[in-house]
């Protein structure tokens, strides 16, 4: 998806489709991080769905402009990786780079270097 087309109820779509694919009507919720941004959103948008929530690291925070414009105003050209993850082409390009030592290194069995779903074992 362009990243001009993405909005808060993009992220929520996909935990909303499992819900909708398992058919339960409402399920509990963890997020960390990144994810519990996501969660938020989730028990703020669709509070019928959410059963419990439990959001690591990230308290509910109720944003006064756009989340990565208040980024970007904290850190400026400092490295923030949720800024670093805005990018089309950079992010992509070190993740192949490291993907493929990644499935040679740590995953240790041949096997994972060609299951490797991202960069295909390259």
């Amino acid at each position: 998806m362009p990243p001009t087309r993405w909005r808060r109820t993009t992220s929520t779509s996909d935990p909303l489709g499992v819900l909708d694919d398992v058919d339960a009507e409402q399920a509990m919720v963890v997020g960390h991080d990144w994810g519990a941004l996501v969660a938020w959103d989730m028990a703020r948008m669709f509070p019928q769905r959410i059963s419990a929530l439990v959001a690591v690291s990230v308290p509910y925070t109720p944003w006064p402009a756009p989340p990565t414009d208040v980024l970007k105003h904290i850190y400026g050209d400092d490295f923030f990786y949720i800024l670093y993850f805005q990018q089309v082409g950079p992010p992509e390009a070190s993740w192949s780079q490291t993907c493929a030592a990644a499935c040679t290194t740590s995953c240790g069995v041949p096997r994972w270097k060609r299951m490797c779903r991202i960069c295909g074992g390259r």
